[in-house]
């Protein structure tokens, strides 16, 4: 089918469908005018009220992509009921009651019914079903890595207390063995000073010695 005879057949469509809520009444010749069509009883239908109370609110965990995604996969199940309500959606604004709409699509397509629209509702929900366990095993798999991942932490945690315990002891170690290097090289200071005094005062003794044998045994030379 061609996109022209698409378009003409939606065209089409659409004219059976005010045809089906609206009856067209000729004023003087001019322009058509829509009103609504009376039920069995001869009154008017009676507006849709929406159940607060019992509309699901999605979480708003749930971003726009998830959505998306999770529409696209169950789009292929229960096709006819995706172009019914697409088909709702076009005639939003030449029909505003959503009521209307439904029944006028009702009755505009003969290939299928209520019955078929409520199997494939419950195609597309079995479909949200076998994502939703799909998606559960992924996690529970998720869960298993994660769980081998936490036994691999706790093990390294293991081997960390052991190196904290191995580096405490080598700091302790580091200490004394820095402890007694300090000790070793002030012995070593100390006892230099004192030798550095000791030889001053022996080398000063010998010195005073030789200049009394000048003196004395030399003459004075």
């Amino acid at each position: 089918m061609s996109g022209g005879e698409k378009k003409e057949e939606k065209k089409s469509l659409a004219s059976r469908l005010k045809g089906l809520v609206f009856e067209t009444v000729e004023e003087g010749g001019s322009a058509e005018v829509f009103q609504p069509v009376p039920n069995a009883g001869g009154e008017k239908p009676a507006d849709v009220t929406m159940d607060t109370e019992n509309v699901y609110v999605p979480s708003s965990m749930a971003n726009s992509e998830q959505v998306e995604e999770l529409r696209r996969k169950i789009r292929s199940r229960g096709k006819i009921l995706a172009d019914f309500l697409a088909t709702v959606e076009e005639l939003k604004d030449t029909i505003p009651d959503e009521a209307q709409r439904y029944v006028a699509v009702d009755k505009a397509r003969k290939d299928f019914g209520p019955e078929d629209l409520l199997y494939a509702a419950k195609e597309q929900l079995d479909e949200i079903d076998i994502q939703s366990k799909e998606f559960d095993d992924a996690v529970k798999e998720v869960g298993a890595e994660a769980e081998r991942l936490e036994k691999d932490a706790g093990s390294i945690n293991l081997e960390i207390e052991g190196l904290r315990q191995r580096i405490a002891q080598l700091e302790e170690k580091k200490r004394e063995i820095s402890a007694k290097a300090r000790t070793a090289r002030s012995k070593a200071e100390s006892g230099k000073a004192k030798f550095e005094a000791a030889s001053k005062i022996v080398k000063s003794e010998i010195e005073t010695i030789i200049r009394k044998i000048n003196q004395y045994l030399k003459g004075g030379k």
